[in-house]
């Protein structure tokens, strides 16, 4: 293998482990006594873990997901920059962050959905986009109540508004195949919202 190889993979498997400790499991069966998987939606995520305990553990699941994803571009970062191509260590990171968040290894292949964790990694990538993204959730959420439709929206975007501010072409192809992750393990959301059955946003009385 090539010294650049070498790195490719490097990045990949850090990132996809550090992907892969999600925050809403751990927190779930630390703190709360059950697998967040086991209740509600069945997704690993913060609505359906909020959904099922409330605020009180959700700053833990919150600083997992979205450093998780800090973590990985930044690694993905500063072990491509003595190759003289940080983009694509970043771009890597964020890629494989967010398939280890999907399909956690330590948890038999059943993880979230990758919003949150793709949140941190744009932040590292670039902050202005990741707050206009944000932006866009919620507003949408604001609107319409449907934190899937808020999500979609703002991960379906990402590549045009990246494109919007002038990123080159490789960082434009990962961020499309990042969104396009996204949008796809939503799409039982979308069909529900297609069906007009999708559950809509509630403040959690725990």
């Amino acid at each position: 293998m090539t010294a650049l190889s070498l790195r490719a993979a490097a990045v990949a498997v850090l990132a996809y482990l550090l992907g892969s400790m999600s925050g809403a499991i751990i927190v779930s069966r630390l703190f709360c006594g059950r697998d967040v998987r086991e209740m509600g939606s069945g997704n690993a995520g913060l609505t359906n873990f909020y959904r099922c305990f409330g605020a009180k553990w959700m700053l833990p699941v919150l600083l997992i997901d979205l450093g998780k994803g800090m973590a990985a571009v930044w690694c993905g970062e500063k072990i491509f920059a003595a190759a003289g191509g940080p983009a694509l260590g970043q771009a890597l990171g964020m890629l494989f962050v967010i398939l280890g968040h999907m399909y956690p290894v330590f948890f038999h292949f059943r993880g979230g959905k990758g919003v949150l964790t793709g949140v941190g990694a744009l932040f590292m990538l670039d902050w202005r986009l990741a707050l206009l993204q944000l932006g866009l959730f919620f507003l949408v959420l604001l609107l319409s109540r449907y934190v899937s439709l808020a999500s979609v929206l703002a991960a379906g975007t990402m590549p045009l508004a990246a494109w919007l501010r002038g990123h080159e072409t490789l960082m434009l192809v990962f961020l499309t195949l990042c969104a396009g992750m996204v949008v796809y393990l939503h799409r039982g959301n979308i069909s529900r919202l297609l069906r007009g059955c999708e559950r809509k946003f509630e403040i959690n009385k725990h």
